[in-house]
Order: C-alpha cells, then structure tokens, then sequence
C-alpha cells in the first residue's frame, strides 16, 4: 500500500503502515514505531527519508502533507514523496510481485518464490560465453568520451534531427527496446545492454545482421546466448558465481530498471558527460499503449496541457491505494505538461536521480536531456542537451574501438576444473529429473518428485506466455521438454568448461578441423590462450566418394583428452556428423574464441597437399 493524504490522517481498517507526517502535526493516535513526523518540507526531511531503514517500509507507506505544506514547498514535497516511493517500490512492492528480483527484506511469500527454469536454461546457456568474455572491469577509465542513450520512451523520435551530431561527438548505447529504432535510423550503436531475464528478450536483441562494432553488455544471467554471435562481444556485468569466477565487481545496477545500468555503465567508461534521449518514465496520453516508442513513427510529442488539477502525484485520488493495478495516474512532467505514469515509473525515476546525483558528485559527470520531456529533475538532468550537443568536439571513434576491442581480449580467470564438475553433478541431476518427467508425461500423470519444477513453470508463467500450458498433459508435456532442452545446455557448457580446463592446466588438447583450417585454429587458439596446449588434427572432406575419408579417429581422440574443439569450418562441413555426438564431448572453437578473430573459414581445403590424419 502507498497512499498520499493531504491536510490529515484518514486511517484505514487494518492499517500497519508507516506514517509520514510532512508539514504537519502528527495524529499521536498512531503507534510511535510506525509514525514519523518532519515539522516543514525541506533538505533536512529528505535527507532522512533517504536514510531510512527499507524494513520500515515492509507493510506500506501513508504519506500525509500538511495543508499548506505543498503551496511553500513543492519542490521538497515531490522529492520526499518521489523518494519514499522508489523505496517502497525496490524493497517491498517488486520483490512481492515478481519472483525475478532480489528479496533482501523477506516479505515474498515462499511459496511464491520457485525456481526460474528458464533463468537456470540461460545461465547454463551462457556459460561458453562467461568463460571467454570479461566482467565490465576491463572497461574502466577505456570511454573517456561523451556517451549518449537512446530508451524507448514515446518522445525517442525528437532525437532524430541530432542522430547525425551524437554520431559525430558521442559513444552511443541503446537497450534491447531501443536497438530496432537505432538501426532503422542508420545507427549501430557501440553498446547495447540488457538487464532483463526475461526469457523473451532474444526476440528483441537480433539485430538482422552482424554488428562487428557493437557490444552487448549483459547481466550474466539474461538470456543473450543465441544471440550474442551477432555482436562484436560480450561485457558482463558481474560474476556469474563468485565462487567460480572470485571477482566482487559489479557494474552499478538496479533490479528497478535499466536506466541506472547505463549510468553505471558510462560511470565505469569514465564518460564526463551523458546525454539521455527517450528517458521520460512517463508518456503523453492516458492510454497504456503509449508507454513505447512505436517503431515507424515519426513524431510523437508530449501534451501541451497544463496540470493544475494535481500539482501533488495522487492529490486527485485522496486515499485511494496507488499500487491497485499499478493505476495510471497524471502528473506535470518538468514543463508543467500534464502527463502520465505508474507507480514503478514514478519510483524508478526516483533512484534515477539519486544515482545521478551521487555519480555526479564522486566523478563530476553531467547529465543532459535532449528533449524537453519527461519527470526526471531538472536539476539533476540538465536541460539544454542539444545546445551542449553541439559544442563537443569530433570523436576518435576508431581509437576508442581499438581500447574497448583490447579490453574484450582478456579472458575471465573462472575455475573451469570447478564449474566442469558442478556442471557434471548438476546435468546428471536434471537427465534424471527430464526421464521422470518424460515417464509421467507418458503414463498422464505427475509424479511428486517434480512437483516443485512444475510449480515454477506454472507460477512463473515463463513458458506458459508462450504455449500456453493450460492442462494437465500439456503441463507435463511442457516440463519434460523444458528439462530436456535444460540438460542439453549444460552439456555443451560441460564440454566448454572441460575444454577450458584442460587449456588452464596446461593440458593437450586435440582441435580438429579442415586440412588448412585446423592449425590456424590452433594457432588463434594459442594467441588468444597462451597456458594451453592445442593439438592440431585435420579431417579431410570426401570429394571421391562417401567412404574416402572424414572424421574416423574422433573417439580416439576423446580417450585421452575427453573432450577436442572443433573447428567453425568443420562445424559446417561435419555437422551431419558431429550431430550424433553428444555436446559434452565437443568444445566450438567459435564459442572459444569468437567467429571474429578465428581464421578465415570460407577458404577451400588444399586436398593435394594435405592428408588427413585420421
């Protein structure tokens, strides 16, 4: 719950919340340990809103400004209730809605929080990637540049005109809602980011064709996997476990929203300035539909209406729950336009600022709009962005892709011994798990053992938003699929992983590929890797007849070593072949370096002057 009340207290049955008392006597009625109370609205009331304990929060917020506290103070007042709403939002309203984010207070239910089978699918998924591609460390201090974010917000379209000066002067980054208006306007950004593990974002993240000079920035668990090869690389916001990879270093970040990513992000590149474009946690017409930027359009531009009616959030909605249905509800955006937000918009937008500020203060970066749109502070968001736009001198794009490309060629230290043997324990765990779901799907009935995956694919909805598993035998058709298509990623992790670990110790390890094509691999192999070993061992195409040659020795190979990588060429021309093998055994030379830095994979094998060895 979190009410707004102007000129007294109006207590609901059952009320525990806290109760904030801003320009107002406080009603003694309510308990002292849920009661707070600020004589005037000023820098000292926000200050100790800000330091407020989130566990005082836990069973709502009433906040009741004083009758005249608004006409003396608004600025303070919106900024007490901004903050006390971002809080509230963070710590206690998302962890009890969504079983995704972090629950640090306690206050989700525990049956309500299952496992999440697709984020363990992508984190299975991603682990070739997080064994080859560094944490967002290895950027530090490399931008030093301008950088400039294009979000989804309806107002996207006002940047069009600057498209060409952001190009000139700025490091350019979008989200994955973003990518499709960047790409149809002629801009390949040079980061995009993606926050969300949503199962679904892949669907958003393909950009049609390969951006070699655009980086994906990803939390480690975000479903980037299948395409991820679309980009130059991949920059990872944290370990994926501590444990396995020991680095505490966390890009800054919120489980609220992606927005304080990027800042964290372009702190992290040593940008002195940033430019948001699309940034409006707020939209112009009433209607939900109109919280996206609609790809195609041209121009969609804020209301001209005034907002006099509601100059407080909510003051037309006086003890009405602001969090039924996430109601929608109108507000002045920083022009005294009436808009219209949500309550999560309305708290992110809280710790948008907050970030800012204390970015803005530990660094001396300076934040700049380039539209006049929006409910983000003025003072923290400088408006004027265009102006400032244009004063920047040309950007040595080329030299900042040189560093960020050198920071992509350090390979993470994870303990692939470690993570190969967690990955062998867990995949026989879940091969057993997918032959019992496999079995009750066959006999049409649950059995008890998987009733907690079950639970997960039902409460969660993940894969339900897409087929809809609305019966019992579709639900256990659904669940025998998912821990299949879940034990077939953490086999081909496993054979990453071996092979990783057999480079980290020194080990021989076989890469087989085309004659011609598999001592280069190697030799890429060995730049990219100096501790490993690498075996070339070259397989010739059949250009007789079927029984001439092709890829004999392969299970020799896997006695001693257990696992050989292959390479892309012969990924293309065995994968007949190779399909019949399971992926635990085999290690992509792709996965392992990138198809950007392998060598060429289109040349012709030179049959005359090579002979196979197996």
């Amino acid at each position: 719950m979190f009410l707004t009340q102007q000129g007294g207290y109006h207590p609901r049955p059952g009320d525990r919340s806290l109760v904030v008392f801003l320009g107002t006597a406080p009603d003694k009625a309510v308990p002292r340990e849920r009661r707070l109370w600020f004589p005037s609205a000023n820098e000292a009331a926000f200050e100790a809103v800000r330091g407020l304990d989130p566990g005082l929060l836990r069973h709502g917020v009433t906040l009741v400004v004083g009758a005249e506290a608004y006409d003396r103070h608004p600025a303070w007042v919106d900024a007490v209730q901004k903050n006390l709403a971002w809080r509230y939002l963070k710590y206690v309203y998302l962890p009890q809605t969504s079983p995704s984010v972090p629950d640090e207070l306690g206050v989700r239910a525990r049956e309500d929080a299952p496992a999440l089978l697709y984020r363990e699918i992508a984190l299975a998924r991603n682990h070739p990637l997080h064994l080859r591609w560094p944490l967002c460390r290895a950027l530090e201090g490399k931008g030093g540049a301008p950088l400039a974010w294009l979000f989804p917000s309806p107002s996207l379209p006002l940047v069009l005109p600057a498209l060409e000066e952001l190009k000139r002067t700025c490091l350019i980054g979008c989200i994955s809602l973003s990518l499709g208006f960047c790409l149809e306007n002629g801009v390949e950004p040079d980061f995009v980011l993606q926050l969300d593990t949503d199962f679904r974002y892949p669907h958003l993240l393909r950009p049609g064709r390969k951006l070699k000079n655009t980086w994906l920035v990803s939390l480690s668990g975000a479903n980037i996997s299948d395409s991820a090869g679309d980009y130059a690389g991949v920059f990872f916001m944290e370990a994926f476990n501590t444990t396995l990879l020991p680095d505490p270093y966390r890009l800054r970040e919120s489980w609220t929203g992606c927005a304080i990513a990027c800042l964290g992000l372009a702190e992290c590149l040593g940008a002195p300035d940033v430019f948001l474009a699309g940034v409006d946690h707020s939209w112009p017409g009433e209607a939900s539909a109109e919280l996206y930027y609609t790809p195609g359009a041209k121009e969609q531009t804020p209301s001209q209406d005034d907002h006099p009616e509601a100059p407080l959030v909510c003051s037309h909605r006086l003890d009405a729950d602001l969090l039924e249905t996430n109601a929608v509800f109108p507000m002045a955006d920083v022009n005294g336009r009436k808009v219209w937000t949500r309550f999560n918009y309305f708290g992110i937008a809280a710790e948008l600022e907050d970030v800012a500020r204390q970015i803005g203060r530990e660094r001396g970066m300076r934040f700049h709009r380039l539209s006049d749109t929006g409910i983000l502070d003025a003072a923290v968001f400088l408006p004027g962005g265009l102006q400032a736009l244009a004063a920047l001198p040309d950007l040595d794009r080329e030299a900042l892709r040189e560093r960020i490309a050198s920071a992509a060629r350090a390979v993470p230290p994870v303990r692939a011994a470690e993570l190969a043997q967690a990955l062998g324990e867990r995949l026989r765990d879940v091969e057993t798990a997918a032959s019992l779901a496999r079995e009750a799907e066959e006999r049409g009935q649950p059995v008890p053992e998987l009733a907690g995956l079950a639970q997960s694919l039902r409460r969660t909805g993940e894969l339900d938003r897409y087929f809809h598993l609305e019966t019992e035998s579709a639900m256990l058709a659904g669940l025998a699929d998912t821990l299949r298509a879940w034990a077939e990623a953490l086999r081909r992790a496993l054979g990453v992983a071996l092979a990783h670990a057999r480079i980290q110790a020194g080990e021989p390890l076989p890469v087989l590929g085309l004659p011609g094509d598999a001592e280069a691999c190697a030799q890429a192999l060995a730049a990219l890797y100096p501790t490993g070993r690498f075996a070339p061992v070259a397989a010739q195409v059949p250009f007789k007849g079927p029984s001439d040659s092709g890829i004999h020795g392969l299970y020799g190979l896997l006695e001693g070593a257990g696992v050989v990588v292959v390479s892309e060429a012969l990924e293309r021309e065995f994968g007949y072949a190779l399909a019949n093998v399971s992926a635990r055994r085999l290690a992509p030379a792709r996965l392992l370096l990138h198809s950007s830095e392998a060598a060429p994979a289109t040349q012709e094998p030179n049959h005359a002057s090579q002979q196979p060895i197996f």
